[in-house]
C-alpha cells in the first residue's frame, strides 16, 4: 500500500513540476555528468534527458497532432 501511494505521489509530482522537479534527480544527473564525461569532451545529463524526453514526446504525440506525418 505505502508503495503503490508513494508511486502515485511521485507520478502527479513529476507531470507537476516535471521529470527535473522530482526529489535527488538533479543530485543523480550531477553525479551522472561527473561520470559520462571528461574535461575534452563533457557530458551533461541534463540536457541528455531533456533530449530524450522531448524524443519521445515527438514520436508519442506526433501521430495525433498531424495525421498522415
Amino acid at each position: 500500500m505505502a508503495r503503490k501511494t508513494l508511486a502515485g505521489l511521485l507520478t502527479t509530482h513529476a507531470m507537476a513540476a516535471g521529470v527535473l522537479g522530482l526529489p535527488m534527480v538533479t543530485m543523480m544527473l550531477a553525479a551522472a555528468s561527473m561520470l559520462g564525461g571528461d574535461d575534452d569532451e563533457p557530458w551533461d545529463a541534463q540536457v541528455a534527458l531533456q533530449n530524450l524526453l522531448a524524443d519521445m514526446a515527438c514520436r508519442a504525440w506526433l501521430p495525433g497532432i498531424s495525421p498522415g506525418g
